[in-house]
């Protein structure tokens, strides 16, 4: 009786703690010279975004890493970031999936350039995961924080608060901030992030709801290049969905969102990849090029965004590749 004792209380101790543990989310550091005081305009933000691990920024190494997502505020500036990437919240997340056949990815240190600018939010996170190479994609993702809407929207991003607020006029909204799903125009004209509304998920557009819908949200979006439409994909409902500026398409029945580029060409042709009944596409706009497989897709997609790319400067300092 007295070890079942022990036992109940240990089990209820270690759940406390790991409770307490996973709901710190956000871990913030002052990497700056502190020889004076700073305005907020004069400092930036940098987000680097759970699975996304930082390790030292500029050589220095970031004591407070997030249990989910690491703030840094710094001087504006060309700055040397050192990350690897461990996809489980802890080690006991890891255990538990490497236990139930799970498998966890976990990568050596990578280091990437990136600039910042006073008074900007910049978000560092994972793009695409290929699991069977052991590579993943990165984005950089930045503007201006708050940012003003070509509609008159204000919008702030409190970090500290862990909302998003949204303010015109008297009209006053706040949402959750999930830095995952935070999307900047390549032109910093427009902004797009994809929130919680009251148990349901939804895509605030320039400040302006879309339509609320069930979701389990692990997905990608997009800017056009012009910034004139904005398109993402996930797991709406219990199917899989691409939804391009409020009209939904598919449902597919399997989608290559968290493993392949998803993102618009240069005509503003939104390319991705699906499974249908009868085998794999590349979806390009509304035209489907029918492929062998998964990886044959995978391949024509990369190869698209790498030719887009070399036209388009602004895609080349979005879309950061690592191995």
């Amino acid at each position: 009786m007295r070890a079942r004792r022990f036992f109940w209380i240990v089990l209820i101790l270690c759940s406390v703690l790991f409770a307490a543990c996973s709901s710190a989310k956000f871990a913030y550091n002052k990497m700056y010279p502190q020889d004076r005081a700073y305005a907020p305009g004069e400092l930036a933000t940098l987000c680097v975004v759970y699975p996304l691990k930082i390790d030292s920024l500029d050589g220095i190494k970031v004591e407070k890493v997030g249990g989910k997502h690491t703030v840094i505020e710094l001087l504006p500036g060309d700055h040397e970031v050192e990350h690897h990437i461990f996809e489980a919240e802890s080690r006991f997340d890891a255990n538990l999936k490497r236990q139930s056949g799970e498998s966890v990815m976990e990568s050596g240190k990578k280091t990437v350039t990136i600039n910042t600018q006073p008074g900007w939010f910049h978000i560092l996170r994972i793009y695409a995961i290929n699991k069977y190479q052991s590579s993943f994609m990165r984005v950089f993702e930045r503007g201006p924080n708050p940012f003003r809407t070509p509609q008159g929207y204000l919008i702030t991003f409190d970090l500290r608060e862990q909302m998003i607020i949204v303010e015109k006029g008297q009209e006053r909204r706040s949402y959750p901030l999930d830095p995952r799903y935070v999307f900047y125009s390549l032109d910093n004209h427009h902004l797009a992030f994809i929130t919680e509304l009251k148990g349901k998920k939804i895509a605030v557009r320039d400040g302006i709801e879309g339509e609320p819908f069930n979701a389990d949200y692990k997905a990608q979006a997009a800017w056009s290049i012009d910034g004139q439409h904005f398109a993402y994909a996930g797991v709406i409902g219990r199917h899989q969905c691409v939804v391009v500026d409020n009209q939904q398409r598919g449902p597919y029945k399997d989608m290559l969102y968290t493993s392949c580029p998803f993102f618009f060409d240069l005509e503003g042709r939104l390319i991705y990849g699906i499974q249908t009944q009868d085998g794999w596409y590349m979806m390009r706009g509304e035209g489907a090029i029918k492929m062998h497989d998964d990886a044959a897709v995978r391949e024509a997609i990369n190869n698209e965004l790498i030719e887009c790319a070399k036209k388009a400067p602004r895609l080349r300092m979005l879309y950061l590749t690592s191995h």
